[in-house]
């Protein structure tokens, strides 16, 4: 349907340039988790807005899908995951939106850390009144 760039270390399928190696700047065994825009928890430093899809518009239809993000100690997007969501189409715009989105990490005694966190997006449709 697009053009397909050539997976690197540093760019995913979709174009979107990436982090580190895992490895690197996340630690093995469970990380914890920080609620997403929290004092403590991750921020966005730059949030990609979703795209509403134009059949999901057209129908009035409205969603949310639930992300889950793995953010390393320096604010790269290690991972994305939808847990929930009302709409496969709603679903492709949330990670795209997220994966270009640039995040701060999480703070633990003053420090960065790696985390997870839980980001809910809501597709809503504005009602002239």
């Amino acid at each position: 349907m697009g053009i397909e760039l050539p997976q690197t270390p540093n760019r995913k399928a979709d174009g979107v340039k990436t982090g580190p190696p895992l490895a690197a700047s996340v630690p093995a065994g469970p990380l914890p988790d920080a609620a997403f825009g929290s004092s403590q928890g991750p921020r966005f430093v730059h949030r990609e807005m979703p795209i509403y899809p134009r059949l999901a518009r057209r129908s009035g239809q409205e969603g949310k899908v639930l992300l889950r993000l793995t953010i390393d100690d320096r604010g790269g997007l290690v991972d994305v995951e939808a847990l929930e969501s009302a709409d496969p189409d709603f679903t492709e715009s949330a990670l795209v939106a997220a994966r270009r989105s640039l995040y701060a990490p999480a703070v633990r005694d003053g420090k960065p850390v790696p985390c997870r966190a839980l980001l809910p997006v809501r597709f809503e449709l504005r009602r002239s009144e």
